[in-house]
């Protein structure tokens, strides 16, 4: 059963829509199916949290004028991946082939304990579904466990929401960019120092950049106040989140 919010009048982030006041006794606080939380449902945020809309920051431009857009070839996927599809030599692409229709939770083979990490992916392949999603773990533990309602994470998913997942509460704080599609490119920039996050999708199509910063410092604690046992890392790793069978995704950076 969701969480309950307390007494009070509370913000409500619907699908679609911006935030409005809903008054009343008691309402879901995290109301998300818990297989599908990525990105359907509806999450009221109650007070004390701020207005979803300043949990934003201007995104910043790289040197280059793109939104975080950076190739290289700095990252590999987890070795462990492979147990969930193909995995190719180099450790930079990946298909799933097993588990259709579960979530399984794809990531890179380091952990991250401070400065900035900028990371680009496309999915090139495949059925994508609303659950789908990339962002970064918090935590130490590599590969991470296999019950995504035991992870902290911030991600952006399918449709384009950003959002926070606390164990089995999905949380999103009014900051959107445009939907994924397959052959986008995704950039995520992760500041661990500063705890902010930058989220860009730069569409196959050539239609413009959608880019989007978040706090997630202030959005982490936020969901602390309201639940001081819940235990957050300082370090982490880029994930992807995949449910069917056949999507293919790659990185760029």
């Amino acid at each position: 059963a969701p969480a309950v919010a307390p007494d009070a009048a509370a913000l409500v982030v619907g699908p679609g829509a911006g935030a409005f006041p809903r008054v009343g006794a008691r309402g879901p606080y995290a109301a998300a199916p818990a297989f599908d939380a990525m990105a359907s449902g509806e999450v009221v945020i109650p007070p004390p949290m701020r207005h979803p809309q300043s949990f934003a920051v201007a995104p910043r431009l790289s040197p280059d004028g793109e939104h975080g857009l950076v190739f290289g070839n700095l990252h590999r996927l987890h070795p462990d991946t492979s147990k969930m599809g193909f995995l190719s030599r180099d450790g930079r692409v990946f298909r799933k082939e097993t588990y259709d229709g579960r979530l399984s939770i794809i990531t890179e083979d380091q952990v991250r304990k401070c400065g900035c990490m900028k990371y680009a992916v496309k999915f090139t392949s495949g059925e994508l579904s609303s659950a789908d999603g990339v962002g970064f773990i918090l935590s130490s533990r590599l590969p991470p466990t296999k019950n995504i309602q035991k992870i902290v994470s911030i991600f952006m998913n399918r449709a384009g929401r950003i959002c926070v997942r606390a164990n089995s509460t999905v949380t999103r704080f009014g900051v959107e960019v445009r939907p994924v599609q397959v052959s986008d490119w995704v950039s995520v920039t992760i500041d661990l120092d500063k705890q902010l996050a930058h989220f860009a999708v730069h569409p196959a199509d050539g239609s413009p950049v959608s880019a989007a910063g978040f706090d997630f410092g202030a959005a982490l604690a936020c969901l602390r106040a309201s639940d001081p046992d819940l235990r957050i890392g300082s370090c982490g790793y880029f994930a992807c989140v995949v449910k069917n069978k056949g999507v293919a995704l790659k990185l760029g950076s």
